[in-house]
C-alpha cells in the first residue's frame, strides 16, 4: 500500500485518462473537446479548468502539441510520406496539417524532413 504522499491525485489521474485518449485517438479527426469530455464522462468547463490549472495549456493545444510530436516521430523515420501522416496524425487537409505543424515546431514538414 502506498502512503497517503505517493497517491496520484484526482486531477493527476484526470490527467493521465486525459492523454492516454488522445495517443489512442491520435488519428481520429473527431478528436476534439467535445470527444474527450463524452469519452471522460466530464463537463467542458471542469476539464479546461484541470488542464489549465495542471499545464497552463489549452486543452486544444495540447492535442495539436502531441499530434505534431507524433507527427515529428513519423517523420524521422522516413516511411511513410507527408499526406499519409497528416492523415495518420488526424488531418485531412495537408494544408492545415502544415500550417498547425509550423505554428507548432516553426518550420513545415517538408522543412523538417530536409533538415533532419
Amino acid at each position: 500500500m502506498k502512503p497517503d504522499n505517493l497517491q496520484p491525485t484526482y486531477y493527476q489521474l484526470i490527467m493521465e485518462r486525459f492523454n492516454n485518449l488522445i495517443m489512442k485517438e491520435i488519428g481520429n479527426q473527431q478528436l476534439n473537446i467535445d470527444f474527450i469530455c463524452q469519452r471522460l464522462a466530464m463537463s467542458k468547463s471542469k476539464l479546461y479548468r484541470i488542464v489549465k490549472q495542471t499545464t497552463g495549456k489549452s486543452v486544444k493545444s495540447i492535442i495539436r502539441e502531441k499530434r505534431m510530436d507524433y507527427a515529428i516521430k513519423l517523420l524521422q523515420t522516413g516511411n511513410s510520406s507527408i499526406t499519409d501522416i497528416a492523415m495518420q496524425v488526424g488531418y485531412s487537409n495537408i494544408s492545415a496539417f502544415s500550417k498547425a505543424f509550423r505554428r507548432t515546431i516553426g518550420m513545415y514538414p517538408s522543412e523538417f524532413v530536409l533538415n533532419r
